[in-house]
């Protein structure tokens, strides 16, 4: 029982239940439309020659080309 958290007031469970819940907090419309977005914005940056990798080291630089990103989609809309 030592992965089982049991209480009087609240119902038993278990820790796979607890995963499981984790795991399907988003809806599959919502995992799908942040696939796509991430896809783009890697599209965005392999289309000007950025490499993710460098922007991950440098927040301002990931902020700037961010920035644009949401510039460009908002036109392109």
């Amino acid at each position: 029982m030592a992965n089982t958290i049991v209480s009087k007031r609240f119902s038993t469970i278990r820790d796979d239940d607890l995963k499981s819940l984790d795991h399907d907090k988003d809806s599959k419309n919502t995992k799908r439309v942040l696939k796509h977005g991430v896809n783009l914005f890697n599209e965005f940056l392999r289309s000007n020659d950025i490499d993710l990798a460098d922007l991950v080291e440098n927040p301002a630089e990931l902020n700037n080309q961010l920035r644009y990103f949401y510039a460009f989609v908002r036109q392109t809309i």
